[in-house]
């Protein structure tokens, strides 16, 4: 009896290794490469060694960041369990690394890898570049050269490339110039050549997926014209309302999206917003001098640095820049009587009209006269009799030292115009 349950107790440890040996999980390596996909892999890969399991990182990328690249290459080469690494599509840029850094590269048969060139294309970058492709391709016995030659242009691979083309690879190619082990048409074609009975997929968590959508180069230069035209709007507005809730939302997705996704760092934040301080002072005193000037570039500083290369940087910026600058000409020029204005912001009066009372409304009636002590663009101060009170231009930018008559009082709010003397 104690032999015959020797016996099972082997059997059942020898089926529960078999069970594990040929189990896998299936890791998506898709969209942007970035911080919230290396933290995912990295997650997935600890996953993976805890239960003695093999690792399957399906792969459709463009591409990504070089440092992240280079980091879930380390976690791959590093890694104590098998590592497959599937091309179901494309493998581009950083996610050529990421392939030939598994122990073992299949490719769907109308997939491609290849085109790996550094943005900004520097001779620095991609000698370093390089060296990374070529060392990791080395060390998982793949063709070196043609590795490189993804990554630099002026490498010529006879039968396969000209000088001045990088090297993309169909399925074929890859396998006849000795960069994947095999082609197949699906997933369960890889698992029968690799013996694996079963597998899990492993999901990014909601919070790395909101993290690469908000990094995407494109939603990020959206996100920033949203923040940037509320702002404007906000600080041509009396008090605070709408507009700047959205900006202080905006903002915050913005640079927190980018800073988890590993594109920027904190410092970045603080250069901005000292730059909105200063624009913020820049608004409430007379004419547009020294703060004004070291708000923009302090502003745009600040989101240059947030961005990953300085060509989405300067997209994203100027798009936005040029959308404040539009809704600042209308504001300035048209004041904020402007039909545009009206329609993007809240103008509904807390006045007896709508069921509210004040015990601050300002001593002042309908065509008083006064004279502007600052410049109201379109919000500053005004001084009717002998005095003080916070008046906003109808329409257009008023200097100071105007006369200025009162068209009308909404709540607290006082609406003015430049007087015309009449004969």
């Amino acid at each position: 009896m104690k032999r015959l349950s020797t016996i099972i107790i082997l059997l059942l440890l020898m089926t529960n290794a078999f069970a594990k040996g040929n189990f896998a999980f299936i890791v998506p390596i898709k969209g942007e490469i970035n911080g919230a996909t290396e933290t995912f892999v990295k997650e997935s890969i600890e996953k993976a060694e805890m239960n003695k399991t093999s690792i399957v990182f399906e792969i459709d990328t463009y591409g990504g960041y070089v440092k992240s690249a280079e980091k879930i290459k380390n976690y791959i080469l590093n890694a104590k369990i098998p590592t497959i690494a599937f091309v179901n599509n494309k493998a581009e840029s950083a996610g050529v690394l990421i392939s030939i850094a598994c122990e073992k590269l299949y490719m769907a048969e109308n997939s491609t890898i290849g085109s790996a060139e550094t943005i900004p294309a520097t001779e620095k970058n991609i000698s370093f570049w390089r060296t990374l492709l070529k060392d990791t391709a080395e060390k998982r016995g793949k063709n070196a050269k043609v590795v490189e030659a993804m990554a630099d242009k002026d490498l010529v691979i006879d039968g396969l490339t000209k000088e001045g083309k990088l090297v993309n690879l169909t399925a074929k190619e890859s396998l006849d110039f000795g960069v994947s082990d095999g082609t197949c048409k699906d997933l369960n074609e890889v698992f029968q050549k690799e013996g694996i009975t079963s597998s899990e997929d492993l999901k990014m968590p909601i919070l790395a997926k909101a993290v690469n959508l908000i990094s995407n180069p494109y939603i990020s230069t959206l996100i920033l014209t949203i923040a940037v035209a509320a702002f404007v709007i906000e600080i041509f507005s009396p008090g605070f309302g709408l507009a700047g809730g959205i900006s202080v939302l905006a903002f915050a997705f913005y640079f927190l999206g980018n800073i988890l996704a590993g594109n920027s760092y904190q410092y970045a934040i603080f250069i901005f917003l000292i730059g909105v301080a200063l624009i913020i002072v820049e608004s409430i005193i007379p004419g547009f001098g020294l703060p004004g000037i070291f708000g923009i570039i302090s502003i745009v500083i600040g989101l240059v640095l947030t961005m990953r290369s300085l060509d989405i940087a300067l997209m994203g910026v100027a798009s936005s820049m040029i959308v404040g600058g539009v809704i600042s000409y209308v504001f300035i020029k048209q004041g904020i009587k402007s039909p545009f204005i009206q329609k993007i912001t809240l103008r509904n009066s807390t006045s007896a009209d709508f069921g509210y009372s004040s015990h601050d409304k300002p001593n002042v009636e309908i065509g008083s006269l006064g004279k502007s002590l600052t410049p109201l663009k379109p919000t500053g101060y005004i001084i009717i009799g002998d005095k003080k009170y916070e008046a906003i231009s109808e329409i257009g930018y008023i200097s100071k030292d105007e006369e200025v008559e009162v068209t009308e009082i909404k709540g607290t709010n006082i609406f003015v115009r430049r007087y015309i003397c009449q004969a």
